[in-house]
């Protein structure tokens, strides 16, 4: 069964909301409740640490997978190269160069992450450990990386409509019902912890 393309924009879109506000979760802990950043907030949340850690790890390897499944060039998914192939002759050749360097790009920056720790328990998982760590993804490194996959998501949105493509400036004004659904997470991440 093949697609089309405003099933899989939809279907996209989807995966683009969970992986963001799987992100902000992850962000808003990792930067709140370091024990630098708030001490009291630290030593709230290490009374149920083991819930907090899992909460930590549940929401990384979410936002892991999804940028992976957003990146998929496997014809059988849904995915932004997915979507690129459906829509890529209304798109100029130099745009479209660019996304499908980009979407690579970023395949080949988290394909090994994604598939043999948190896809999967690689034999050699310990060493895709240590290379992950060495890596030093920073936050800022995701959250860029994100923002560059929405950039794309909107790009190709907007070319599916045979509309005028964004700039990164004016597509940060483009909203569509993930980024309620993100900011909603943000606030209630925020609110959950400093109830605590």
């Amino acid at each position: 069964m093949t697609l089309d393309v405003e099933e899989q924009l939809t279907d996209v879109e989807v995966r683009l909301g969970e992986t963001l506000c799987a992100f902000a979760v992850f962000k808003i802990l990792n930067e709140r409740a370091d024990k630098e950043s708030d001490a009291s907030l630290n030593a709230k949340i290490q009374v149920h640490g083991q819930f907090w850690q899992a909460t930590l790890v549940g929401q990384q390897t979410v936002h892991i997978l999804g940028i992976g499944a957003l990146v998929d060039k496997r014809p059988d998914v849904a995915s932004l190269v997915s979507v690129l192939k459906l829509v890529r002759s209304k798109l100029p050749d130099d745009i479209a160069t660019d996304i499908e360097s980009r979407l690579t790009a970023m395949k080949t920056k988290y394909s090994d992450y994604r598939h043999k720790l948190f896809g999967h328990t690689a034999i050699d998982r310990r060493a895709i450990i240590d290379k992950f760590n060495a890596e030093e993804f920073t936050l800022e490194e995701h959250a860029a990386d994100l923002a560059d996959l929405e950039y794309v998501f909107k790009l190709l949105f907007q070319a599916s409509r045979g509309s005028p493509l964004p700039t990164v400036a004016s597509a940060k004004k483009m909203h569509f019902p993930y980024r309620q659904s993100v900011e909603r997470t943000e606030a209630d991440t925020h609110a959950l912890l400093t109830a605590l």
